[in-house]
Order: C-alpha cells, then structure tokens, then sequence
C-alpha cells in the first residue's frame, strides 16, 4: 500500500508539473501580440548586470506588459535570448526567455513592430469624501502669567 501511495504521489506531482511549465512557454494565441513599449532603460547597476528587455505576456484573456530588468548571468559567458511570440500558423505561440552559452543559442523569427511609447497612466481622481467629522472645536490658548 504505502508503494502505491508514493507511486501516485510522484506520478501526480509530475502531471502537475508539467502543465505547470507549459502555461508560459508554448502558450498560443489566436490575436496578434501589440507593438512592444520604448523602455527608458536605466543605468547599469554594476558591471556584470545584462539588460533583459520588457515583453508582452498573455494572461489568458488579454496581452500585459512587463518590464525590462537588468539581471546576472547565470555563468560567466552566458548571453539572453530575449522572450517573444512567433507566429504559428494561424496563431501566436510565445517563446519564454532563457540564458543560453552563446554557441547554443537558438534563433527564432519573432513577430517584430516598431515600438512605441508608453502611453500615459490614467489618474482618475477619487471619489468627493463627505467629512463626517464633528467640526474643531476652537478654543482660545490659556493666557500664562
């Protein structure tokens, strides 16, 4: 019995495993990912750091964006193969990024449109507040002798 259990167990938290790691990389989509934001990239934190490039991720019913990041390669040597979406037929599937040896990197035909600038962030202004608060009551400062 308890062979069966663990043997369950593992095959159970493979199968979720596996959906897991599937829902970002592989991910397709039937509309066309937007035109990718101009990023003001700041300045490098330290030598080392890599500039890893904000992207449009999809969330199940509409396209995001993240931000660009700067971040430590994994390894000495090691360069970005930046995030995207390729077309698929019909579709849009997306490629997760990854840090690769630069001799291992793999090439893939994105889907490109010129960037554009971030649009303003909407500010709506909040709702009037009625002040329920008893009005202050004043009174005049005790005279010192």
């Amino acid at each position: 019995m308890p062979r069966i259990l663990i043997l369950l167990t593992t095959l159970g938290a493979l199968a979720l495993g596996g959906c897991y790691a599937s829902t970002y990389d592989g991910v397709m989509v039937e509309e066309e990912p937007p035109a990718p934001y101009v990023e003001d990239v700041p300045p490098r934190p330290y030598a080392a750091a890599v500039w890893i490039p904000g992207y449009w991720a999809w969330n199940g019913n509409a396209y995001y964006w993240i931000d660009g990041v700067w971040r430590v390669p994994p390894r000495t040597g090691y360069v970005w193969v930046r995030s995207g979406w390729v077309r698929d037929g019909a579709r849009y599937r997306y490629v997760q990024g990854r840090w690769s040896a630069p001799h291992r990197v793999r090439h893939y035909n994105y889907v490109t449109r010129p960037a554009r600038a971030r649009p303003a962030p909407v500010h709506r202004r909040a709702p009037a507040r009625r002040d329920t608060r008893p009005a202050p009551v004043h009174r005049p400062a005790p005279h010192h002798r």
